[in-house]
C-alpha cells in the first residue's frame, strides 16, 4: 500500500482544525440546551409552577366578550334636532344666567337691536406713558 503523500490532501490544513470546529459546535449545542432549560425554569418559577388557568381559545369557540358595549346613537338625526331645538330656545328666550349677580340672557334679536341703537361701549382712553428721549421731538 502506498503512503499518502502531502500533495494528496485536498484542504488547507493550516487555517483551521477540524477538532476545533467540532468542539465549537458541541459547546454551542450545550449552550443552547442550557439557555433553553434556564428559560423554562424561569418561566415555571414566575408562573408559580402552575399552567395558565385561562384555557385554550380555539377559532371554533368564540371568546367571551368582557368589554361593555359602546353607547351608539340610534337616531342621530333626532338627537341633532333635539340639540338644535335646545340651542334655539336658549337664543330666543329670556332667562337668568346668574340671578344673584343680576346677569340675564335676552333673545338674540333684542340684543342686536340694543347694539344697533346704543352701539358698542367705548374703550377707556389708554393711560399716557411718559415718552422716551428718542420719541420726544
Amino acid at each position: 500500500m502506498p503512503m499518502a503523500n502531502v500533495d494528496d490532501v485536498k484542504y488547507e490544513t493550516e487555517d483551521f482544525s477540524p477538532r476545533g470546529i467540532r468542539w465549537f459546535t458541541a459547546g454551542l449545542a450545550v449552550l443552547a440546551v442550557t439557555v433553553l432549560l434556564l428559560m423554562g425554569g424561569l418561566l415555571w418559577l414566575l408562573s408559580g409552577g402552575w399552567p395558565p388557568r385561562q384555557g385554550i381559545v380555539t377559532p371554533m369557540v368564540p371568546a367571551p366578550n368582557m368589554s361593555p358595549e359602546p353607547d351608539l346613537q340610534v337616531a342621530s338625526s333626532l338627537d341633532y334636532q333635539a340639540m338644535r331645538a335646545a340651542e334655539e330656545s336658549q337664543l330666543h328666550s329670556y332667562r337668568w344666567v346668574d340671578r344673584e349677580a343680576g346677569i340675564a340672557a335676552i333673545p338674540i334679536e333684542r340684543a342686536m337691536e340694543i347694539l344697533a341703537d346704543r352701539g358698542l361701549p367705548a374703550r377707556k382712553s389708554p393711560v399716557k406713558r411718559p415718552q422716551s428721549k428718542q420719541e420726544q421731538p
